[in-house]
């Protein structure tokens, strides 16, 4: 017990010692823009719309923690199956894959819609897909990227998302809650959050949700400013409430970070 104890406060000092450090580390990217539309068949103006704008990390880290952003970028974006893939490559496969999923589901839509004897209306079978990223300023050795996602398949609107992914620069892997704070953060970190949430959004949002206490669900970025928790639509309220974000200063975390 007291070796378990020891190792547990080895642990702490050697990931506040990492956290406190100032780093030199810092992320080179360049922007990424793909523009692909593919027709629902020849002649036909209803088209699959997938639009991809990523500040790509090429440089500036050590090679491991490079190799490592890549894998875990390319993996949250596209999907699992692409880890192993360079961007260019990824983008490329994804675009395959998905025109095939579009069509497949479209096409046999359109045939159900022909032996009910219904009128195809132009238009209705358009499909969106947009995929945003970015890099956050940095804070001490770590660096959040904010994953933007929008899709729509029909109906009366489309559904957007997003997802903060923490990097530490020294070594490239994501650091997630547990990294961050002391044991049984949960109820605390509740707590300000909660605090926090009414004046992160209008009166009505604020009225609108389904959820005023709200925990911490792991989806997060940084900041020099603080963390920002975001809940997505459906989440915490319904869906005109939005993206809801939720801001707390690191002066308000000192008690609860490693």
């Amino acid at each position: 017990m007291l070796m378990k104890k020891i190792a547990y406060i080895l642990a702490g000092m050697a990931f506040s010692a990492w956290i406190s450090g100032c780093g030199t580390n810092e992320i080179v990217t360049q922007d990424i823009d793909s523009a692909y539309r593919a027709a629902l068949c020849e002649g036909y103006k209803d088209s699959l719309i997938l639009e991809i704008s990523l500040e790509w990390p090429v440089s500036g880290l050590p090679a491991v923690a490079m190799e490592n952003i890549h894998k875990d970028l390319v993996s949250s974006i596209f999907g699992k199956e692409y880890t192993s893939q360079d961007i260019e490559t990824a983008i490329g496969l994804y675009q395959q894959s998905e025109t095939e999923d579009y069509r497949t589901n479209c096409n046999s839509f359109k045939e159900m819609i022909r032996q009910e004897g219904e009128e195809l209306v132009e238009g209705l079978f358009t499909w969106i897909k947009t995929i945003d990223g970015e890099f956050l300023s940095p804070y001490k050795n770590m660096q959040s990227f904010q994953l933007s996602t929008y899709g729509y398949t029909g109906g009366a609107h489309g559904i957007d998302s997003e997802k903060g992914m923490t990097f530490d620069l020294s070594s490239g892997r994501l650091i997630t809650e547990n990294d961050l704070f002391i044991r049984e953060y949960k109820p605390e970190l509740s707590r300000i959050l909660t605090a926090h949430l009414q004046e992160s959004v209008s009166e009505d949002i604020y009225e609108s949700l389904f959820i005023k206490a709200i925990e911490p669900n792991g989806n997060f970025v940084i900041a020099p400013e603080g963390m920002t928790y975001i809940y997505n639509r459906y989440e915490i309220g319904p869906y005109v409430s939005g993206i809801v974000r939720v801001t707390v200063p690191w002066e308000e975390l000192e008690g609860l970070m490693r």
